[in-house]
C-alpha cells in the first residue's frame, strides 16, 4: 500500500502538534520532527491509536544544529520517502529589549527560524521539482508584516520567512508545487512561556483552530498564498500594511508596553 506523507517540524507541541492531528484526520501519514523524544513518542502513539490504517514516524532532532538538519534529510533518504506535504513549522522567539538579550539566544533564533527553515526548504524543493508535486507551508507570523519592538529579532526572522515563501511560491508554481505562508497571530501555546510573554494581556487563538484552518486551506485548490487565521489578525495586517513601517513599529511598541502595564496593575 502506498501512503501519502506529511513532514511536520516542531511537532511536539502547539500548532505543529495540532496540524499533525488535522492532517492525519485527512488521511495522511506523518513524520514528526522535534527535540523532545518523549513528546514525539506520545504523539505518535496518539495518532496510531486514532488512525491505525496510516503510518506515523518520529525523528528526534535539534534543528538549531546542522547535525539535526542532516538527521532529517538522511532519514528520508534511507527510507525512500518523499513528504508530499511539508509543514516547516519549527521556530523559537523571545520577548524583551535587545539590550538585555544574550547574543547566543539571538543566534539560536536565527539558526532555527531562518537557517534551518531555509536549508530544509532547499532540500525538499529539489525533490518536489523532480516529482512535480508537493505542498509547502512555511510558518511566519502576523509580526512578519511589520517591525515589532521587544520582539525585534523574532519579527525580523518572520519577515524573512514571509518574503522567502512568497518568492518561492512563484518559482515553484511552474512545476506544480504549491507554497503557502501561514501567519498566525497570538496563539495559546508553549511559545509564550518560552518567550517570556506570559505576563502580557493579549487575546489568544487556540492552536487547534489555527491547525484546522491551515489543513482546510492546503487541501483545497486555492490560489491564496497567505493563511492568516482569525478576523482580527486579518484586519491588523490590512491596517498595518497601509501605514509607514515607522508608525507601525511605534504602534506595536505602545501596545506591548500597555499590555505589560495592564498585566501588572
Amino acid at each position: 500500500m502506498e501512503y501519502r506523507y506529511a513532514l511536520i517540524t516542531g511537532a511536539s507541541s502547539g500548532i505543529g502538534y495540532h496540524i499533525a492531528h488535522a492532517l492525519a484526520q485527512q488521511g495522511l501519514s506523518c513524520v514528526l520532527v522535534a527535540r523532545r523524544k518523549y513528546r514525539l513518542e506520545e504523539l505518535e502513539d496518539e495518532l496510531l491509536n486514532l488512525y491505525p490504517e496510516q503510518r506515523f514516524h518520529h525523528i528526534e532532532a535539534d534543528l538549531v544544529s546542522e547535525t539535526g538538519r542532516k538527521t532529517v534529510q538522511e532519514w528520508f533518504s534511507k527510507h525512500g520517502i518523499f513528504p508530499e506535504i511539508f509543514i516547516n513549522n519549527a521556530g523559537i522567539g523571545t520577548f524583551g529589549p535587545v539590550s538585555r538579550e544574550h547574543i547566543q539566544t539571538a543566534r539560536n533564533m536565527l539558526a532555527l527560524n531562518v537557517e534551518a527553515l531555509s536549508e530544509l526548504t532547499y532540500w525538499w524543493a529539489r525533490e518536489a521539482v523532480t516529482q512535480k508535486k508537493g505542498t509547502l507551508v512555511l510558518v511566519s507570523s502576523v509580526l512578519g508584516f511589520f517591525p515589532c519592538p521587544y520582539m525585534a529579532t523574532y519579527s525580523a526572522t518572520k519577515a524573512y520567512v514571509l518574503s522567502f515563501g512568497l518568492a518561492l511560491r512563484y518559482e515553484l508554481a511552474r512545476y506544480g508545487v504549491r507554497v503557502f505562508v501561514l501567519c498566525p497571530g497570538a496563539t495559546r501555546t508553549e511559545f509564550q512561556e518560552k518567550a517570556g510573554m506570559t505576563h502580557l494581556t493579549m487575546i489568544y487563538m487556540k492552536p487547534e483552530k489555527v491547525a484546522r484552518i491551515t489543513a482546510r486551506h492546503i487541501v483545497k485548490s486555492t490560489h491564496r498564498p497567505l493563511i492568516i487565521p482569525g478576523l482580527m489578525n486579518k484586519l491588523s495586517v490590512i491596517l498595518m500594511r497601509r501605514i509607514p513601517p515607522s508608525w507601525a513599529s511605534s504602534i506595536m511598541g505602545f501596545l506591548i508596553r500597555h499590555a505589560k502595564h495592564e498585566s501588572q496593575t
